[in-house]
This record gives C-alpha cells, sequence and structure tokens, in this order.
C-alpha cells in the first residue's frame, strides 16, 4: 500500500478510534480508483470494513472533484461505480461526496448519472442502535380525506422534538415513502385511498 500515513504524519489514530467504537461514524477518504495500482478503492473499503469490530457506519468519502477538467482523471462512471461497489459491501451503510461543485449539472454529468442511477430513490439514514435503544412514540395522526387523497397533520406522539417524518403510502398496490420535513404541517398523500366508491 501507499500513500499518506495519518498515525506517523498527524498522529491520528482512526484505526483505533474505530476499533474501539469511540466514533459513530467514520468517513475515509477512499480517493483512488477501483482499478488503481498500489492501493484501490475495494482493497481500502474492503479494508476499513475489516477494521470495524464495533459495528458503527463506514461511510467512504470519494473523490468527485476528479471529474472536474482541473482536477481530472475520472470519468463520472467511476465514481457511479463506487457508489455502488458501496452498496453491495456488508460493512458500509453510506457514501459522502466531495465536493459540491462536481454534482451540479454546469460543471459534470456526475449529479444527473447519480440521481437516475443509484440515487434514484430516497433513502433513510441508517439506525445507530448503539445511541438509544427506545424508540419513539407512534405518532398522532388526523386524517381527512379529500377525493382519492388524503390530508394528514402529523404530530409527535410524546411531545419529543421531531426533525422529519417518514410518510409510507400505498398506492395501486406498491409501497412508496417520502421525507416530509416536520414543519410542513398538512401533508397530502395522493392516491393513498384509490377512488371514493359509490
Amino acid at each position: 500500500m501507499t500513500g499518506f500515513d495519518q498515525y506517523a504524519e498527524i498522529y491520528a489514530d482512526a484505526r483505533k478510534w474505530w476499533r474501539e467504537g469511540w466514533l459513530d461514524y467514520l468517513a475515509p477518504q477512499l480517493y483512488w480508483s477501483i482499478d488503481s495500482r498500489g492501493q484501490s478503492f475495494p482493497a481500502l473499503l474492503d479494508w476499513w470494513g475489516e477494521e470495524n469490530v464495533a459495528d458503527r457506519h463506514l461511510w467512504p468519502g470519494l473523490y468527485d472533484s476528479r471529474v472536474l477538467p482541473d482536477v481530472g482523471g475520472y470519468q463520472p462512471r467511476e465514481i457511479v461505480d463506487q457508489v455502488e461497489l458501496v452498496r453491495r459491501d456488508a460493512e458500509a451503510t453510506g457514501t459522502i461526496h466531495f465536493s459540491m461543485k462536481a454534482l451540479l449539472e454546469r460543471y459534470s454529468s456526475l449529479g444527473g448519472q447519480l440521481a437516475a442511477g443509484p440515487y434514484a430513490e430516497p433513502a433513510l439514514v441508517p439506525p445507530s442502535p448503539w445511541l438509544a435503544a427506545a424508540p419513539p412514540a407512534a405518532p398522532r395522526l388526523s386524517l381527512t380525506r379529500r377525493g382519492d387523497a388524503v390530508d394528514a397533520i402529523m404530530l409527535p406522539g410524546d411531545g419529543e422534538r421531531v426533525r422529519q417524518w417518514v410518510v409510507r403510502a400505498r398506492r395501486g398496490g406498491r409501497w412508496s415513502w417520502e421525507l416530509v420535513p416536520i414543519g410542513a404541517g398538512t401533508y397530502v398523500i395522493p392516491g393513498a385511498l384509490g377512488p371514493r366508491r359509490p
């Protein structure tokens, strides 16, 4: 393996912090391509996964900026393939992208390729069971039918602060879900009940 040794250079023992479970997540900067010699993205991903003995979140950092002409080196497909590799890895539960500029349409097609591919569906932040074992109370709902839609007003079940809701609805035999910010007030679930029967 080649590259920067953070322990030797900046006295940061990330491996120890990781193995001891002192971190809720680790985002190692895996800034090498899949077919890189010396060390590769999959080899580094596997190594950090094997070191995850405390079962915390592994969210590798991806070097999206390498698709930009002034940085260079990657085609957008490289990052899309890295995301797919992370998704198939049993130890990894997400990714972190650097930098946002590479995801903007005026600079690169990467954002569009991710949105049409691995990020086509919304995703929830994975649970962190080591932080709290008790689930929140069920929300209080007020539902009003409006044609084939439902207006839903959601309130916390126990007065706790809520950042967002996950609303699941069945439409035409298929389940879908959306993230709804807490300040949304009334949320309309279109087609949730189907047409009213006479």
